[in-house]
């Protein structure tokens, strides 16, 4: 287990800091106010230079259950350095754009069809990952890591021009540390939020051979508190795969998620298989970013995060 060199402080560390990489990740399950389902995620990616100037990247996306759709968005800045305030953060990265600190953020976004107003208020304490809140990235590099892994949300979703309003849950993870994920490292990433109040978060991060190399879980119960899960501890595997049209990448799709410890059987299904994100304008990247419904020993919704995986 790496140390970590100083504990995470909050509110504090919900700004930005000197490193080379951070982020600041978002997803959620949304209900509008006529019945509707949606899913969205929404990133937004620093990167430090030599030169002490910070560009950002941000991703934002939208699955819409009654369409059977999916929709991103990408966009990339270089904008001129900003005293950081600490505890707070706030970014504008084209139309996407997220502030906040201390459990009450803001985000916005939009896509082609879909544009996303939300107000997040933390109903849980931060969970750190790794025991300590820092946690390998690959096999020589690491991060500062914790999440608000329930945070309720309300504002307005516009599908197509129509306003609709919504409410719903989100999750939150912060990252940020001095690697570059340079050295061919991918990873499996799943975020499960069940309906009895306990969340759950895996990593499994694979070398460029795809042997796995970390895995990691935290288990945050109904009042905030966390459970580090070692490697040995739970058992990830897919159980179908699905090939995109639009780049020839096969990834793995469906998922069972088992924790023998705490009696979790859980089976994760993609609410649509397509939900590839193609980064080529601005983290030149293609990952599979997508929303999954949970069932099994308990019910709940989840994201799943893929990279690696096209060739």
């Amino acid at each position: 287990m790496l140390a970590a060199p100083r504990p995470i402080s909050l509110p504090a560390d919900d700004g930005p800091h000197d490193a080379l990489t951070e982020w600041w990740y978002y997803n959620g399950h949304l209900q509008g106010d006529g019945g509707q389902r949606y899913g969205f995620e929404l990133v937004v990616f620093k990167r430090a230079s030599r030169e002490g100037r910070a560009g950002y990247a941000a991703h934002v996306a939208v699955t819409d259950h009654h369409r059977k759709a999916f929709q991103f968005a990408e966009d990339l800045t270089l904008p001129a350095p900003a005293k950081p305030e600490q505890g707070r953060f706030s970014a504008q990265v084209g139309p996407i754009a997220l502030a906040g600190g201390d459990g009450r953020d803001r985000l916005s976004g939009a896509t082609a069809d879909y544009a996303i107003e939300l107000r997040l208020t933390e109903t849980k304490p931060p969970a750190v990952h790794g025991q300590t809140g820092y946690i390998g990235v690959s096999p020589t590099e690491a991060s500062y890591y914790y999440s608000r892994t329930r945070m309720t949300a309300s504002g307005l979703l516009r599908d197509h021009g129509v306003p609709v309003d919504v409410t719903g849950e989100a999750w939150m993870d912060h990252q940020w540390g001095d690697f570059s994920l340079q050295g061919g490292a991918s990873w499996d990433w799943y975020s499960v939020q069940l309906q009895d109040g306990t969340d759950l978060m895996f990593s499994v991060v694979r070398n460029p051979a795809n042997e796995v190399v970390l895995a990691y879980g935290t288990l945050v119960g109904v009042k905030g508190e966390t459970v580090h899960i070692p490697k040995e501890g739970f058992r990830a595997r897919s159980t179908a795969t699905w090939t995109s049209s639009a780049t020839g990448t096969t990834y793995p799709m469906g998922w069972q998620l088992e924790v023998p410890d705490r009696a979790l059987s859980l089976q994760l299904d993609p609410v649509i298989p397509d939900q590839e994100m193609v980064t080529t304008a601005s983290v030149n990247a293609t990952y599979w970013e997508g929303q999954v419904t949970v069932s099994g020993s308990a019910q709940g919704w989840g994201y799943v995060e893929l990279t690696g995986y096209r060739p």
